[in-house]
């Protein structure tokens, strides 16, 4: 039986929330009642802040970094404002050269993530939509990678949600 984890929860939807566009629905009556329960917060980083220097937030792995994968450009940048799922979450996604394919794309993940996670990275599952995915545990944090085409460009997701 599969198990869900909290932290892959956490990275699904931020997964969605960075990574997906789309209108935002519309209430269908206006009698109807409101939310009762607030999504978590997420900030996005601002110049200067980092998730590190937040009270109680351990560092980002040393793999967390955009300087780590060649020619990339930050699209997007996010840290839960406080725990989730137990953790810290933090993501962002990065896109890729024009010519970068998935598999290249994995091989620049998994070569900025060896330097600090030797011989623990799991191999990357495939998903019917041809994006790969790497998950996996290392000490105090879960991570999540993905790698594949979002909005027609070449996109990398990176996440973690550190205990």
């Amino acid at each position: 039986m599969s198990r869900i984890r909290p932290a892959g929860i956490v990275a699904g939807a931020l997964i969605c929330a960075l990574a997906c566009t789309g209108e935002q629905p519309t209430a269908s009556k206006v009698d109807s009642p409101p939310e009762t329960k607030p999504a978590p917060a997420v900030a996005v980083e601002r110049e200067g802040v980092s998730p590190a220097s937040r009270d109680g937030r351990p560092p980002p792995p040393p793999w967390f970094d955009e300087a780590k994968i060649e020619h990339a450009k930050v699209l997007n940048k996010s840290a839960s404002d406080g725990p989730i799922a137990g953790g810290y979450a933090t993501a962002m996604v990065l896109e890729l050269q024009p010519e970068a394919t998935t598999e290249r794309c994995i091989e620049l993940v998994q070569a900025a993530m060896s330097e600090s996670l030797p011989d623990r990275l799991p191999a990357p599952s495939v998903g019917d939509d041809g994006r790969q995915t790497i998950q996996g545990q290392a000490d105090g944090y879960h991570y999540t990678v993905v790698c594949g085409e979002a909005k027609g460009k070449p996109t990398l997701y990176l996440s973690y949600t550190a205990n």
